[in-house]
């Protein structure tokens, strides 16, 4: 097959989103989670078409962020290429999928980028082999579900323990719902904020944007136009827990799960998932994911062991996920890496909680 390429800045090209789910692309080569980063993150979506030069046709798409610095004189030396996960192409040929990793390598250096980054989003059965094209990898797992596969074999790979907590949370009074609507905005940020105090109590902190703006950008972005759903556990008709999945080319995956302290005490978030599986494969869905973590939480002896361990326990299947970088710049690289170890360097520590 010859290949051809076409680059898109900002906007994609069109009918992009129908060639990414007739690739069997994933939500993270979706235009919708390009506009979300765009809008979160300030960065400049990259969409990288390949076309059968004999048939015309889409052979291959990657999605890449774009980020640079602020400052106009720093922008031309802090600047990097990240693609969320790996391109796919037609019938999962590595060859395509090489390709489209190496044009967009290519354009990253014609952007000046310090280094270009591979996400592993939803990208552990692709065969691309990262460390032959002189990346260096970090490895996560991601927990997969085949809703293709029989109800009643779904629930039997549920352990019995997590199966006896499904059952207990319907005579709590515990309902399971889903909305796409703004409602779905303030129930999971209410729920976020709750885990993220419980996660720092066990120094397993993370990020959590916490204005306004930030979930009215994420319904606009991912809500509004069908491409994620949140789940929600209630008892007593208030929420007590919830999940976000981005839902495209029919496969789901968890972006941001959330329980209060009544939801985790009644372990929620275990009957959210089962509500999740019976949901998206009753709609005909194919694949379910609820998300990653290193994959050396794996080791009983990591501080997130116990994440591991419950998504495992719900009946799914870890998936190695292998993430990766390289730089294209040394000098410029250099001097990203000393701006960051001065910025941390001038950051005042923290005190003891």
């Amino acid at each position: 097959m010859t290949l051809t390429f076409e680059t898109s800045e900002a906007s994609p090209p069109q009918d992009w989103d129908a060639a990414v789910e007739a690739l069997d692309g994933t939500v993270f080569h979706s235009s919708h989670w390009a506009e979300l980063q765009r809008q979160v993150q300030g960065c400049r979506p990259v969409f990288v078409l390949g076309r059968d030069g004999d048939a015309g046709g889409a052979a291959g798409v990657a999605l890449a962020l774009f980020r640079q610095s602020r400052r106009p004189l720093a922008s031309w030396i802090l600047r990097s290429l990240e693609l969320p996960a790996y391109p796919v192409a037609k019938g999962g040929d590595p060859a395509l999928v090489a390709a489209l990793l190496d044009e967009t390598e290519r354009f990253a250096r014609r952007l000046g980028c310090a280094r270009i980054l591979v996400g592993s989003n939803f990208s552990g059965a692709s065969t691309l082999s990262l460390p032959s094209r002189g990346y260096a990898t970090t490895d996560r797992t991601e927990f997969e579900v085949d809703l293709q596969a029989d109800a009643d074999a779904l629930w039997q790979a549920v352990r019995k323990d997590q199966r006896d907590r499904i059952r207990k949370l319907g005579q709590a009074g515990v309902e399971f719902a889903w909305t796409a609507g703004t409602d779905a905005i303030e129930a999971l940020a209410a729920v976020r904020e709750s885990a993220l105090e419980r996660r720092l109590e066990r120094e397993q902190g993370f990020e959590l944007p916490s204005d306004a703006e930030y979930y009215r950008r994420l319904h606009a972005a991912l809500l509004a136009p069908g491409a994620a759903r949140l789940l929600m556990a209630k008892q007593g008709g208030a929420v007590i827990a919830a999940i976000l999945y981005a839902t495209f080319a029919r496969k789901a995956y968890s972006v941001f799960s959330g329980s209060t302290e009544a939801g985790y005490k009644l372990g929620a978030q275990t009957g959210l998932y089962w509500y999740a599986v019976t949901t998206f494969k009753d709609e005909g869905y194919r694949l379910l994911n609820r998300g990653g973590v290193p994959a050396a939480a794996a080791d009983e002896s990591h501080p997130l062991h116990g994440i591991y361990r419950f998504k495992h326990r719900l009946g799914t299947t870890p998936v190695l996920c292998r993430s990766g970088e390289k730089v294209l710049s040394p000098f410029k690289d250099g001097v990203a890496r000393l701006r960051g170890a001065v910025a941390r360097w001038r950051q005042p520590s923290r005190s003891p909680a």
